[in-house]
């Protein structure tokens, strides 16, 4: 069972909730390789640098070999020469993509909601948008009920005051069920799973 509450703070009874998700193991390891491989994921890889081989640029000696006083240079291309390469820049080619097996990506969401459920930052928030969309009422509002960090998982954009004050809002987010992932869980102190939005969750993590 999971608290049901609504905006303020106030319990309005409890919601049934899986077993099989407050009673999971944490399983870190799990949890670990699932957050590499949505950091990996992330990297678009559009960082680039040119190598000696990619300068377009002439391949005559910049200057004599002797009788300049200057130290001799073969090549305008160099790394340490002006518009020449640049040596061990970043490419494309490092971007380490991988892919993980989808029944390991949502166990690891299951562990990280089961942590959330152990530590008791999980609850079920009643149906409906906030009722103002101003950023100070609700900072007033999060101030009141002692939140300083929250995720809202939400079924569909109809909570359009919400998304306008948490995009105001350090710390509080507000995500689609489809954007729920094990790092969003893992970098907000509580969790608040919108009623309408409570069995798209379940079915996300079901085994």
């Amino acid at each position: 069972m999971t608290k049901l509450i609504d905006w303020e703070c106030q319990s309005c009874g409890e919601v049934d909730w899986p077993a099989w998700i407050s009673e999971e193991s944490v399983r870190y390891d799990i949890v670990h390789r699932v957050v590499l491989w949505q950091n990996a994921n992330s990297h678009t890889g559009s960082r680039s640098t040119k190598t000696r081989s990619m300068v377009v640029a002439t391949k005559k000696k910049p200057f004599r070999q002797k009788g300049t006083g200057r130290a001799r240079q073969g090549s305008t291309v160099a790394p340490h020469m002006r518009g020449g390469a640049v040596c061990f820049g970043p490419s494309p080619a490092e971007v380490k993509q991988f892919s993980l097996p989808k029944r390991v990506r949502r166990m690891g969401l299951r562990c990280a909601l089961s942590l959330r459920t152990q530590e008791k930052e999980l609850f079920v928030l009643k149906a409906g948008d906030f009722e103002s969309n101003k950023t100070k009422d609700f900072v007033k509002r999060v101030s009141e009920n002692g939140w300083t960090s929250a995720l809202f998982v939400s079924a569909d954009k109809r909570v359009e005051n919400l998304l306008r004050v948490c995009a105001n809002v350090k710390n509080f987010d507000v995500l689609p069920v489809m954007g729920l992932s094990v790092d969003a869980v893992l970098r907000h102190k509580r969790i608040f799973i919108i009623e309408d939005a409570l069995s798209a969750v379940i079915d996300k993590v079901r085994k």
